[in-house]
C-alpha cells in the first residue's frame, strides 16, 4: 500500500534537528509546511492569477490643493488643549 509522501516516516539518513523534533512530537516540519502551502496555493492562483505587470506606485508628491485653515499647524506659542486636560478625579463622587 503506497503511503502519502506528506506523511511518510523519516529515516535516520539526512535528518536534521527540524525533522527529529517533528518525528518526536508528531508535528510538521518547516519544509512540510512550505510544500503544503505551495500545493494548496496552486488552485487558488489558477483562479486568481497575479498581474503581469507591476501595479502603479502611489504618487508621493505633496498635495497640490490648499489645506483647510484648521489643518494648518498652530504657532509654537499657541497652547495645546491636551496640556490643559485633566482626568476626572475618582474621589470627587461624581
Amino acid at each position: 500500500m503506497p503511503q502519502d509522501p506528506d506523511f511518510e516516516l523519516y529515516d535516520n539518513v539526512g535528518r536534521d534537528a527540524d525533522k527529529i523534533v517533528a518525528a518526536r512530537y508528531g508535528i510538521a516540519t518547516r519544509s512540510d509546511l512550505l510544500r503544503w502551502a505551495k500545493r494548496d496555493s496552486e488552485a487558488f492562483l489558477a483562479q486568481h492569477p497575479l498581474p503581469d505587470k507591476p501595479l502603479p506606485s502611489p504618487d508621493l508628491a505633496p498635495p497640490t490643493w490648499p489645506r483647510s485653515p484648521r489643518r494648518r499647524p498652530l504657532p509654537r506659542s499657541a497652547p495645546s488643549p491636551s496640556i490643559f486636560w485633566m482626568p476626572p478625579n475618582p474621589h470627587s463622587g461624581r
